[in-house]
């Protein structure tokens, strides 16, 4: 899946305007702890401010489940985990999983709705 492999490029780049690119105007990224950032700049927004400088988070995988067509929309399911660093702390990993609901935007497809929830919400290793 193309979308897939832009969006963990972005991550791991650390770029929250690519990243936010990948939603639609007014998409959805909805957090555990920060909640619902509802379109392009608020979604840079936040993983600027929050996922690449305070958590600092990187390596980033999510693993695709399942895919469902319903209607003019797919549903994206799966697993994800990712590191991450507060200043002067040992890195911890996370997991979790997602639920992406994509939307045809010309020829592309966006995300609408980015839904993830966590097991260990920065646990220590």
């Amino acid at each position: 899946m193309a979308l897939h492999k832009k969006y963990d490029d972005a991550f791991g780049n650390g770029d929250a305007v690519a990243l936010a690119a990948l939603y639609t105007d007014y998409g959805d990224f909805v957090t555990p702890h920060n909640g619902v950032k509802h379109g392009r700049e608020a979604i840079a927004e936040h993983c600027a401010k929050i996922e690449f400088q305070f958590w600092h988070a990187n390596n980033l995988v999510k693993t695709v489940d399942r895919v469902i067509a319903v209607g003019n929309e797919i549903r994206v399911l799966g697993r994800w985990s990712c590191t991450y660093q507060e200043t002067a702390s040992a890195p911890r990993d996370d997991e979790g999983h997602f639920v992406w609901v994509l939307v045809r935007e010309g020829d592309t497809w966006k995300i609408r709705r980015d839904t993830a929830s966590e097991s260990n919400f920065h646990a220590t290793n």
